[in-house]
């Protein structure tokens, strides 16, 4: 599973009676990891070396998500 560092905010407001808004937002940056390649994984060094793959790869980043919603009550 991935460190994850979240914000997030969400609010609601009165619109009429029975009726409210409300809106949320939510922002997780991601660390950036580094995944190598496992050389256990291949039966011979001539396996590991025909295979097109790179050594490893990082990945990261943020993701960013928002709400708008209108709710009713009857």
């Amino acid at each position: 599973d991935y460190d994850r560092h979240v914000v997030s905010l969400g609010v609601q407001a009165p619109l009429t009676e029975g009726v409210r808004l409300l809106a949320s937002a939510s922002a997780q940056l991601l660390p950036e990891r580094v995944e190598t390649k496992d050389w256990r994984r291949f039966e011979s060094d001539e396996d590991l070396r025909r295979n097109p793959g790179s050594g490893g790869y990082a990945h990261g980043g943020a993701v960013v998500a928002s709400t708008l919603a209108v709710e009713a009550s009857w």
